[in-house]
């Protein structure tokens, strides 16, 4: 048997630690939602935390009681798509079920328009989902670095409802300002992965031919 050094710190509740491998909690056969909001609470990296404590076993994220907890973890990120690779985001959304502002819901029933800003460019990742810097180029910028996977910025996981929000997140900083775009898409029902307020997160596997680039209108309106 193979012995791990661990990590605990102040704020980390009872039972939880990390090693070499992960985050780990011990002395619970499953967590509930409240001693897993502590754990969320008690480290900065929570998608990492989250992805690992139900990779173990340890975090049934069907339980009623989890209900929207994967949005919550995703929201609370700064680039969630940094924090994680997108690959296991999926399989945490799908296994929490679909919800709407932290409450389990129907996915609709019909396909939803949805809209995303962003300034056009490809986006590349780290084999742990880790945004990598490239140079003009396309290499990493960092000479250690290694490119995982790559997508086009409109391909993200972060869509709106609200065409006035995707506007005037395009023009954000002055790349947005001048390159910002705006694209729309009809999502399939079961790519939507979870609503909180006018924002959706899609599952990548529903983006493909069905994006198209939208006219920005100027500035103002």
């Amino acid at each position: 048997m193979i012995k791990r050094r661990r990590w605990t710190w102040p704020n980390f509740p009872p039972g939880m630690f990390e090693d070499a491998t992960g985050y780990h909690f011990e002395g619970a056969e499953h967590l509930d939602r409240h001693t897993l909001n502590r754990c969320l609470h008690a480290d900065p990296n929570a998608a990492a935390l989250l992805n690992d404590l139900a990779a173990e076993g340890t975090l049934d994220l069907a339980w009623p009681d989890m209900a929207g907890v994967v949005p919550q973890v995703w929201a609370a990120s700064e680039f969630a798509e940094s924090a994680l690779c997108r690959r296991h985001w999926v399989k945490l959304f799908y296994a929490n079920g679909f919800s709407i502002d932290g409450q389990r819901a129907e996915q609709p029933s019909e396909p939803v328009r949805l809209y995303r800003g962003t300034v056009p460019a490809v986006v590349a990742f780290d084999a742990v989902g880790h945004l990598v810097a490239i140079d003009f180029n396309g290499h990493p910028a960092d000479p250690y670095g290694e490119i995982a996977c790559a997508w086009h910025s409109s391909r993200g996981m972060a869509w709106t409802s609200d065409l006035c929000a995707a506007r005037q997140y395009a023009r954000r900083g002055p790349w947005g300002h001048e390159c910002g775009q705006v694209y729309a898409a009809d999502i399939e029902p079961e790519y939507l992965l979870a609503r909180v307020g006018t924002d959706f997160i899609v599952d990548p596997a529903g983006l493909a031919d069905n994006v198209v680039p939208l006219d920005i209108a100027p500035v103002g309106q």
